[in-house]
């Protein structure tokens, strides 16, 4: 089943990553930490956490009169719309760029070899179908 492909800035991308590898936290937690990588005001952060609630990728449940936030998809999953965007947008459409990329990129991890194998084989089996 393709999932659907959400269009995320770069700070909904980053919030979206950092909630998947800390759930349940606040929003002041989130925005602490944030505010240590970028300059980002709480209140921005708590409002791009509602939109982000909204469009169905976080959710949050209320523990102690504090609000926590868990995500609702891994975050790859929520990242493919930005890196569609992102191949639709400045690479033309072509994927090509980004394989070049990978392949002069360092060492791949195991897994991540394991993922694009894995990729290679389900592209391959769509075309015999």
């Amino acid at each position: 089943m393709v999932q659907p492909a959400f269009q995320l800035g770069s700070l909904e991308t980053e919030i979206v990553r950092y909630v998947s590898n800390n759930p349940d936290q606040s929003g002041r937690e989130i925005a602490a930490a944030l505010a240590k990588e970028r300059s980002v005001a709480r209140t921005t952060v708590l409002t791009v956490l509602e939109r982000l609630r909204t469009k169905g990728l976080l959710s949050r449940r209320k523990r102690g009169g504090v609000y926590r936030y868990r995500s609702e998809m891994p975050a790859n999953q929520a990242m493919r719309g930005t890196v569609k965007r992102f191949v639709d947008q400045i690479l033309g459409g072509s994927v090509s760029p980004v394989l070049a990329f990978l392949a002069d990129a360092g060492e791949l991890t195991e897994q991540e070899i394991d993922e694009l194998e894995r990729l290679v084989k389900d592209q391959r089996a769509r075309r015999t179908t």
